[in-house]
């Protein structure tokens, strides 16, 4: 198949998961620079289908590697198309994970929307957790953040793409993260 076509075909089951309201993607994707680059697909939700008191949702997770000798700190994006309208920073010495250390992520992102049209918003929401790979699960060798925005603009006349962004601070010792998948799921009010 060829790219073109492929990409349509994306294009396609996408929008019918949005008109659906649920879906899965095994894509495993991995941010290794310090440039934005997407760790999730973008889900797709339709032109004149959100309405007010509907949640968008993303379940996200995977691994990765701190980088080695020396952290670098993470960030990682909640978008709407190509605008960063949330965002996580890991801290470099965050006290949990230390340079070289192998964890696990797990990240939550929602999109609640709150009034509709071309001036449409929506109050954006990230949970995240992540912690050492091969340790017990405690306090000293976790992180936990949520962060919550609200006001956010959400045209809805338009097809809107939702998804998760990364990158790294720098790309010495080289930090990797990697998203196994995501699940995507639309809640009716």
């Amino acid at each position: 198949m060829t790219s073109e076509k492929s990409v349509a075909t994306e294009a396609r089951l996408n929008a019918l998961v949005s008109r659906l309201g649920a879906g899965s993607d095994t894509t495993s994707n991995t941010v290794t620079g310090v440039s934005t680059a997407p760790l999730t697909v973008s889900w797709t939700v339709l032109a004149g289908t959100a309405v007010a008191g509907v949640v968008y949702r993303i379940r996200c997770g995977g691994h990765g590697v701190w980088a080695a000798t020396t952290g670098q700190q993470l960030s990682l994006e909640q978008r709407i198309d190509s605008t960063v309208v949330n965002n996580l920073n890991i801290a470099a010495s965050n006290g949990a994970i230390n340079a070289g250390d192998p964890f696990e992520w797990d990240e939550t992102l929602e999109w609640m929307i709150t009034a509709t049209g071309a001036g449409g918003l929506c109050r954006v929401r990230q949970a995240l957790s992540m912690s050492k790979v091969g340790v017990a699960a405690n306090n000293s060798n976790g992180v936990s953040a949520v962060r919550r925005a609200v006001s956010v603009a959400f045209d809805t006349t338009g097809d809107r793409l939702l998804h998760l962004n990364a990158l790294w601070a720098s790309t010495a010792g080289t930090p990797t993260i990697t998203c196994d998948g995501s699940t995507f799921e639309k809640i009716s009010p």
